[in-house]
Formats: structure tokens, sequence, C-alpha cells
């Protein structure tokens, strides 16, 4: 199945360059990339787009893929780390969330409750399922986003960055 699915790694609002301000024309120009991006994958025969639902980048990915690509055509997957992975998120980023979870044709929950290392396990679930990983990268090589990178790299698997620091 990974030769026609993909998913995203990417940051959260606060490594991103315009924060929660998706209206800035950095992020505008992100998600500009990220429709060519994956209207690209679809020309290619990707049809399951994995979203790891995380405010920042998973859930610009995740709308970016319902706005742009036919729904009757793909397959929008959540990869959730935990139960409650936004109730502690601002009630716009919760309803975000509820709204694109509503639309995900897949719901896989990686750990029964949070454990340290959840968000990890996911990634790693996210890009094993995957042929290309779709990347919001800043550049910096630490964190989540690096190591999702990382592992896919050493997997193989294809990477498309979408880069965030010049956007």
């Amino acid at each position: 199945m990974t030769d026609i699915t993909c998913c995203i790694t990417g940051h959260r609002p606060q490594s991103l360059p315009w924060g929660f301000r998706e209206d800035d024309g950095r992020c505008l120009a992100v998600r500009a990339e990220l429709g060519r991006t994956v209207e690209g994958l679809f020309r290619r025969g990707f049809r399951r787009f994995i979203t790891g639902m995380a405010m920042g980048a998973d859930l610009i990915f995740a709308e970016t893929v319902l706005e742009t690509l036919p729904p009757d055509a793909v397959l929008l997957a959540a990869a959730i780390p935990f139960p409650g992975q936004p109730d502690r998120w601002p009630p716009r980023e919760q309803a975000r969330y509820r709204a694109i979870l509503e639309r995900c044709g897949e719901r896989h929950t990686l750990s029964p409750s949070y454990i340290p290392g959840c968000m990890h396990l996911r990634n790693r679930w996210m890009v094993d399922q995957s042929g290309v990983v779709v990347a919001v990268w800043n550049g910096q090589l630490r964190g989540g986003t690096y190591s999702t990178l990382r592992y896919a790299r050493d997997l193989g698997r294809e990477v498309l960055i979408v880069p965030a620091e010049s956007a």
C-alpha cells in the first residue's frame, strides 16, 4: 500500500514563522505549495493521504487534501497518537480538528492514552505506511519533524520538502 500512500510531517504553529496567523502570506505560500504537491502526488497515483492531526502543518495538509483533491477518489487517514489529542488546544483548533476528523475515511489511534513517545510512535507508523513523506520543514536539525525526516530517509522513502523558513 506504500505505493499509493503519502503522509505529512511538519511543525506546530510555534515553530512556523507565521505562528497561528494562517492568513500570513508565508502560510498562504505553503498552502499553495502543498496544493501543488498533493495534486502532483494524485497524478502519480497516490490515493491515501495520512495526517498526524497535530496543530500546524498536519491540519493545514489535511485541509489542503480535502480542498484540492476529489473526495470520491482519495482517502484521508488520521493517525491519532492518543485519544484526547486536542483536549488542551484552543477551542478554534479543537473545532478544526473535529471537522477534519469527521471527513477522514480511516482513523488509527496509536496509543490508548498519552504516554511519553506516543507522538514519535505515530510519526514512525505514518512513515512505515507511506511511499512518500511530505515535510513542511523550517530547516532545524532537531525536533520531531527532523527526526521523522531522518527516519523516512533511513527507510529510503521519497521526501518532498515544502520549506517553511523562506515561504
